[in-house]
C-alpha cells in the first residue's frame, strides 16, 4: 500500500461512514488506521533506491553515497556494479528535516477553501 492508497482508502471509509451517519468505536477505527499506516511506513522503508534517488532523498551527493556504499558504511542492496540502497538504510544529512518526497507542495485550492472557511466563521 502506498501513501495514495492509504489516503484513498480512508477517504472512502470516511465518506461511507458519513453517508450512513455511523457511530463507530473510535479506538477500533484508530487502531485500523494505524495498522495501515504502519504497513505503508514499513513498505517504504524496504523500497530500494538507485544512487541518484538516494542522493536526492538524503541530501548527500551521488559521489558521497557511492563512496559510503563502497566503504560499507551504507549496505548495498544491489550488485557491486549497480549499487542500490534501501530507504531504511539511507543516511540523512545533518540539518535536513525532510526528504524532498516528504515535502508538501502548495495547493491553491486548499488554501482558497481554508480562507473561505475562516471568512465564514468571522461573519
Amino acid at each position: 500500500m502506498t501513501h495514495a492508497d492509504l489516503v484513498t482508502k480512508w477517504q472512502a471509509e470516511a465518506a461511507a461512514l458519513d453517508h450512513r451517519n455511523a457511530l463507530v468505536p473510535g479506538g477500533a477505527l484508530c487502531r485500523e488506521f494505524l495498522a495501515d499506516l504502519e504497513g505503508v511506513i514499513k513498505s517504504e522503508a524496504e523500497e530500494v533506491l538507485t544512487v541518484d534517488q538516494a542522493a536526492v532523498e538524503s541530501g548527500y551527493s551521488k559521489e558521497h553515497i557511492a563512496r559510503m556504499v563502497r566503504q560499507g558504511t551504507v549496505p548495498n542492496a544491489g550488485r557491486k556494479q549497480a549499487p542500490r540502497i534501501r530507504r531504511a538504510d539511507l543516511p540523512r544529512k545533518p540539518g535536513r528535516l525532510l526528504a524532498p518526497s516528504q515535502l508538501v507542495s502548495y495547493d491553491p485550492t486548499t488554501d482558497a477553501r481554508d480562507l473561505l472557511c475562516r471568512q465564514r466563521r468571522t461573519r
